[in-house]
């Protein structure tokens, strides 16, 4: 292992990801446009089971985003997958796939002496260490990832830890 905090971490969000399609696929069919009846913080209506599901999407391209900052030059087609992503024409679920594909890329390019290099962003313009960056995006995306399973619970879908969590087995 040349990177094993690197490789830790491809592995653990590449498992949220996965759990995420997996509940994403859980949707009863014609709910997409079914939210909670609550108001957000801003007041405005709920995000719908569609719109969250944009926002996965969205927050997963985050976590590109992180990589193209850190590689830049060495991640192009990064910024095709930003196009799709902000056309919203495609279903979550392919877009998710494609950002699983470029954040996989984005590690395999990354060593565990990166996670502590700085980087300028529109939140911490002064500069931020990459890893406090990922956390930080990986952290949104599972924000919205126990936002679904919360909807899928109300909506009577028998979800269940093991849909936000992969438990290791004995043996």
């Amino acid at each position: 292992m040349v990177n094993p905090i690197v490789d830790v971490l491809a592995r653990k969000v590449d498992e949220d990801l996965v759990l995420i399609e997996e509940m994403l696929r859980m949707v009863p069919e014609g709910k997409g446009e079914w939210g909670p009846d609550w108001p957000s913080a801003s007041g405005e209506a709920a995000f719908s089971v569609d719109r969250l599901a944009g926002h996965l999407v969205e927050s997963c391209a985050g976590l590109c985003a992180c990589f193209v900052r850190l590689h830049g030059d060495r991640l192009p087609h990064f910024e095709a997958l930003k196009v799709r992503v902000m056309a919203g024409e495609e279903a979550p679920l392919v877009l998710i796939a494609a950002c699983r594909g470029h954040i996989a890329e984005g590690f395999a390019l990354t060593t565990d002496v990166d996670l502590s290099r700085l980087m300028v962003t529109y939140f911490s313009p002064q500069g931020e260490p990459f890893l406090e960056t990922l956390l930080g995006n990986w952290k949104h995306v599972n924000h919205h990832a126990h936002q679904l399973f919360l909807y899928l619970k109300l909506l009577g879908v028998p979800v269940s830890t093991q849909h936000l969590y992969r438990f290791k087995t004995k043996g």
